[in-house]
């Protein structure tokens, strides 16, 4: 028994005889056909060696293919992107330059005098211009934009009357002007840019906000009503919905507090007109939620 073990070691498959010898020897048909299987087996296991690394080494050539190409083609296929992405850069810069152009004049045909720009041979034109009116259009932006982040309210109400007067499509400087001009107490003034800025831009619910605060100070309960429930039906968790709500529960607060804050004398206030607080609709970026509105604040009319 232990020279058959030793026998089998390797890579032969071992059998039942080769662990336990039999008795009685086996007749040779028997044991051809053991032989037999056992070498059908040893075949069965080499031709599935072989086969596994042939599989390894296709699937390794396959891959080494694969990464050789992306390294040989990927600059390629960059290239190319740059290239095209430029093309469209380009193209998009000529239609924005072919849309923004304007035609110079056609010249007026006249007869040239001794002396003048043929005689001396000078074929320049002069260069064209800026419009001045471009040009005050963009400093009453700057100036607006400055004004109003600084929170100088009379220097705002101006500088963005004049950008709005250039742009008179947008909502938002109507709206500036409004917000300044509250925060001045210049009711008339707020209700009229707060009613223009609605006029462009119905949903704009600042701009109903302080609206529904003028009329509201101004003694018109119903039109300071009807601005504060167009407020509510844009924004019913907006910044000034509390506010709105307790306006229209207390039917009487209008009554309360119509009577506007008395304007100081000149020269008797160490406030300018700039220093005013802001009214309570300006919210500026990055701010946290504002608290209520509170009647006893700057911007809002001395309790009677």
């Amino acid at each position: 028994m232990q020279g058959t073990l030793g026998e089998v070691a390797g890579d032969a498959p071992v059998t039942v005889l080769d662990v336990f010898s039999p008795a009685r020897p086996l007749p040779d048909a028997v044991r051809a056909s053991l032989e037999a299987v056992k070498a059908a087996q040893i075949a069965a296991r080499e031709r599935a060696r072989r086969e596994m690394w042939q599989a390894r080494a296709v699937v390794g050539g396959v891959a080494t293919v694969v990464i050789i190409a992306g390294l040989v083609g990927w600059p390629h296929v960059r290239a190319w992107k740059t290239a095209r992405a430029a093309s469209a850069a380009a193209a998009l810069h000529a239609r924005v330059a072919a849309a923004t152009r304007t035609e110079p004049p056609a010249p007026v045909a006249t007869a040239p005098a001794p002396g003048g720009l043929l005689a001396a041979g000078v074929a320049d034109l002069p260069a064209m211009k800026e419009s001045p009116a471009a040009t005050a259009g963009v400093a009453s932006l700057d100036a607006c934009r400055d004004s109003y982040q600084g929170k100088r309210w009379r220097t705002a109400a101006t500088a963005c009357a004049a950008a709005f007067n250039a742009h008179p499509d947008d909502a938002k400087l109507a709206l500036r002007v409004a917000e300044a001009e509250y925060a001045r107490d210049h009711l008339p003034e707020a209700r009229e840019w707060a009613q223009r800025t609605l006029a462009l831009d119905a949903k704009q619910a600042d701009a109903l906000a302080i609206l529904g605060r003028s009329e509201q100070r101004a003694g018109h309960g119903e039109a300071a009503a009807r601005a504060f429930r167009r407020y509510l039906a844009l924004a019913p968790r907006g910044w000034h919905a509390a506010e709105a709500r307790a306006a229209l529960r207390d039917p009487h607060a209008s009554a309360r507090r119509a009577v506007p804050r008395a304007a100081s004398p000149a020269g008797q206030s160490g406030k300018r007109d700039e220093d005013v607080a802001p009214p309570p609709a300006v919210i500026e970026p990055g701010a946290t939620a504002p608290a209520a509105f509170d009647p006893a604040s700057p911007a809002a009319p001395a309790a009677p």
